[in-house]
Parts: structure tokens; C-alpha cells; sequence
């Protein structure tokens, strides 16, 4: 039975293979993947960037390449499988780091840390987290950075921290709001943070906690992003 979804990416990379345009090949697969991952088909999805990441690197195009690693890894990391998650986001850091792409490092730290914070390593997830949300403010990428503030709101009520979970929380609902992000690949599903949110507010009273998150709501990307850095005594990065 043929899947009437999938006809316009397959014909768009078919034309492309037509005219030998290996970019428009690969954005094809990419658009592809992504479209896969609104659908909930997660192993196509997977299959479609990494063919992807095989074209970005036979042209050269190591910074696409990285990006779609760190996309790529959000999948076996949905699906408990942490060990391929590192081998797929570590390859992108690789590969930004020798593209010089700063607007991609952000993408690859961005599973390095979620893994770390799964792995009850909160340092590492800390340190992870904080130079992405540095990196992220750096390149004007906001959505990173929202999602990076998501991860140290985390940290911080499991450190029973909860009042500043509260502000980092708020600080990225807003930001995501401000941009209205739709889709992208950190945010396929959102059960996890509502639970860890759910189950941080009922640590804290009403009042306390709606002002915590009025007060990160109410904060820049810059200031919100300063303000977890320093709640957070950052160390250096990490190498």
C-alpha cells in the first residue's frame, strides 16, 4: 500500500537526482526527515537524515552534515537507546567543530546534555547546557537557547532549586512564544517537561511559583540566559 504522504518528498528528490543537484538531494532528505518526524514516523525519519548526512559529506557541506547528526540523535534518544545517541551527536560536534560552525555546535551539545542529565550526571548536563545557551545567544538562535533553559530548569528542580526551575521555565516558554515555534526536532514531545513541571510545582507554593515564572517570563533571552549562568556558578565549558 503505497503512502500517499510521501509522494511529494520522493518526487522532489527524484528530480533533483534527475538534474544531479547533490544539494537538492540532500535537502530533499532533510525536508523529508522532518516532515517524518511531525508524522511520528521516527525510524524513516532517522533513515532519511543519515542519508542526508551521507550527501552533505560527499559534497563537502561538513556544517549541514553536523546539523543533521545532532537532529538524527533525538531519535534513539526518544527511544532509551543512549549509547547511539552519543555516537550520533558526538559525530556532529566533530564535524562542527572542524566546519567552524558555531550556529551548529549549539544543535550537538544540545543531546550531549540531555544524555548526561538521563545519565543523573548533572555537572556534565549543567556545563552542557550553559555553553549551549551561550552559543545559541551568540548565533541569535533562539529556539536553542529556549530549549537549552528548559534543560537547566530541569537540573534545578531536581536540585530541589524549584523557585529558579520556575524562572528558567517561564523564560522559555516565553521566548518559544515570542518566536512561535511550531515544529522542531527538540520539541516532538512535550510529556516529559509538562511532568517535570507538573511535579516541581507542587514543591512550591502558588504564589511563590507564579511570581518565579511571571519573573522569568518577563526576562530577555539575554537576561535570561545570564541569569541561569549565574545561578548556576558556571565552570569553564567543558572540551
Amino acid at each position: 500500500m503505497t503512502d500517499d504522504r510521501r509522494e511529494p518528498r520522493a518526487e522532489s528528490r527524484e528530480l533533483f537526482e534527475q538534474l544531479g543537484d547533490k544539494v537538492g538531494i540532500e535537502d530533499a532528505l532533510g525536508t523529508g526527515g522532518l516532515i517524518a518526524l511531525g508524522q511520528g514516523r521516527h525510524e524513516e525519519r532517522l533513515a532519511l537524515m543519515l542519508e542526508a548526512v551521507d550527501v552533505d559529506l560527499e559534497v563537502g557541506k561538513k556544517w549541514g552534515a553536523a546539523a543533521m547528526l545532532g537532529f538524527s540523535a533525538t531519535v534513539p534518544f526518544s527511544q532509551g537507546d543512549l549509547d547511539r545517541t552519543r555516537r550520533l551527536a558526538k559525530r556532529g560536534l566533530e564535524l562542527a567543530r572542524e566546519a567552524g560552525a558555531r550556529d551548529v555546535l549549539c544543535v550537538t551539545l544540545h543531546p550531549l546534555a540531555t544524555i548526561a542529565l538521563a545519565e543523573g550526571d548533572h555537572e556534565r548536563a549543567k556545563h552542557l547546557f550553559e555553553e549551549g545557551a551561550s552559543l545559541s545567544l551568540e548565533v541569535e538562535e533562539k529556539v536553542n537557547a529556549a530549549f537549552c533553559l528548559d534543560g537547566l530548569a530541569a537540573i534545578a528542580a531536581e536540585e530541589e532549586d524549584t523557585q529558579h526551575a520556575a524562572r528558567l521555565w517561564g523564560a522559555a516558554e516565553a521566548i518559544l512564544e515570542d518566536i512561535e515555534v511550531i515544529s522542531y526536532p527538540y520539541a516532538s514531545d512535550h510529556s516529559s517537561r509538562q511532568s517535570q513541571v507538573d511535579a516541581a510545582r507542587i514543591r512550591l507554593d502558588e504564589r511563590t511559583w507564579t511570581q518565579a515564572w511571571a519573573e522569568g517570563r518577563a526576562m530577555t533571552p539575554d537576561e535570561a540566559v545570564a541569569h541561569a549562568l549565574v545561578e548556576g556558578e558556571t565552570s569553564p565549558a567543558l572540551p
